[in-house]
């Protein structure tokens, strides 16, 4: 009897401990979805805007028809958690390819339409990135690391450049 009283003693800030773990679990999980879905809210003036931009975008003659046709591929994926993974997914493989040099530019677009595609593509990324709080987390993280890997790589390569400034090439 008391055996066995002991081992109920012994198990029990066992089970306790497991409770504790499963209510934090559940406490975090219902924080990151109060979280989501307010942001998801914050949004929704930003979406609006993203609409008015696009249609815009679709009405200007001067925008070519494939532009047009990314732009509304580009609004059906705007309400998409998975597109903001990818996204995240995609700025070191973007690093890499600033790093090798190799840079995508708006090409073919006139300069008048310029600045609404700009306006366009930080509208809408900003929109899918509120479908999820962590990929947005994850996605201004990477983002922060990719910037100080591209900004130093640029000073190396301006340091070692033959045309760079005299006091540059002095070795102190």
């Amino acid at each position: 009897m008391i055996d066995s009283l002991m081992n109920l003693l012994t198990e029990i800030p066992v089970v306790v401990s497991e409770i504790q773990v499963a209510l934090i679990a559940l406490a975090i999980i219902s924080v990151y979805l109060v979280l989501a879905k307010g942001v998801f809210r914050l949004a929704e003036e930003r979406r609006q805007a993203l609409k008015t931009v696009a249609s815009e975008i679709i009405a200007d003659v001067d925008v070519s028809d494939d532009m047009k046709r990314i732009v509304q591929a580009d609004l059906k994926t705007v309400f998409s958690a998975r597109q903001a993974w990818l996204m995240v997914f995609l700025v070191p493989l973007a690093t890499i390819r600033i790093l090798s040099g190799r840079r995508t530019r708006l090409g073919g677009v006139k300069a008048d339409s310029r600045p609404s595609l700009e306006c366009f593509g930080s509208l809408w990324i900003s929109c899918v990135l509120a479908n999820s709080p962590l990929a947005f987390v994850l996605f201004w993280v990477f983002l922060g690391i990719a910037a100080a890997f591209i900004k130093s790589a640029g000073r190396i390569k301006r340091y070692f450049a033959f045309d760079a400034p005299e006091y540059t090439r002095r070795i102190c």
